[in-house]
């Protein structure tokens, strides 16, 4: 799950793997290493990269597109022409920053999850952190400041649905971790998604009270393993 078809991923010793799962230093090895192999014409991905170009204006153009810019290297305006356009900038490119009480004041790092991985965070002087929000990013840094010997303190809104779900990584039966379980058929309706088709099995999951009862039982269940592998209130150092 984690190659393309037309490249083969080095998986790395048994020694670095939990469950089969393996850091994401090797995924950017891989990707660094794929965007660099000639693809098409001699030409690799790496080649086709624009890197510090703004786009200022698309245009329909007879039977193709244009893409006008401004490379931010040199200054100067360049025009793309293509005849297919994809649009891949996300949904929301732009960080939300809240209005803190007397924010202008504070003489603290501030700072929005895109900034986290260059921000010196984790640096020596940072002693304590706090992380407002509660989704999947906010606990991705709850856990590594938190790794890190930092002094975390994590702000949830009560009126929320929470902080973000944590699973155990070990696998049941054939499947070697949570991740192969969680790309099967048979975990597809308990995961709405925008990109697949409803079946009467998601329905039945997401539709009916019995579905929503029993879907509620197995996230219950998941969370409860997690929290007695962790061990929280008796582990050393937790």
């Amino acid at each position: 799950m984690a190659e393309f078809s037309d490249m083969q991923l080095k998986l790395p010793p048994e020694e670095e793997t939990y469950h089969n799962i393996f850091k994401a230093k090797h995924i950017t090895t891989y990707l660094n290493e794929y965007v660099g192999r000639p693809i098409f014409h001699n030409r690799s991905l790496r080649d086709r990269i624009r890197f510090k170009f703004t786009a200022k204006d698309v245009e329909r153009y007879e039977e193709s597109w244009q893409v006008r810019g401004i490379c931010a290297s040199d200054g100067r305006h360049q025009i793309i022409q293509c005849s297919k356009l994809m649009i891949a900038v996300g949904l929301t490119t732009e960080p939300k920053m809240p209005d803190l009480l007397e924010q202008d004041s504070y003489q603290g790092m501030l700072l929005h999850q895109k900034d986290f991985g260059h921000a010196q965070v984790l640096s020596e002087r940072v002693n304590r952190i706090t992380v407002l929000g509660a989704g999947k990013s906010a606990a991705d840094m709850v856990y590594q400041c938190a790794k890190s010997g930092k002094e975390v303190t994590w702000i949830i809104r009560e009126s929320g649905t929470g902080p973000a779900a944590f699973i155990d990584i070990k696998g049941h039966g054939r499947y070697k971790n949570a991740s192969e379980i969680g790309h099967t058929r048979m975990m597809l309706p308990m995961m709405p998604s925008c990109f697949t088709n409803p079946t009467l099995l998601s329905r039945f999951v997401q539709k009916t009270k019995l579905g929503q009862a029993i879907d509620r039982k197995i996230w219950d269940n998941a969370d409860r393993d997690i929290r007695q592998e962790a061990n929280y209130h008796e582990r050393s150092g937790a």
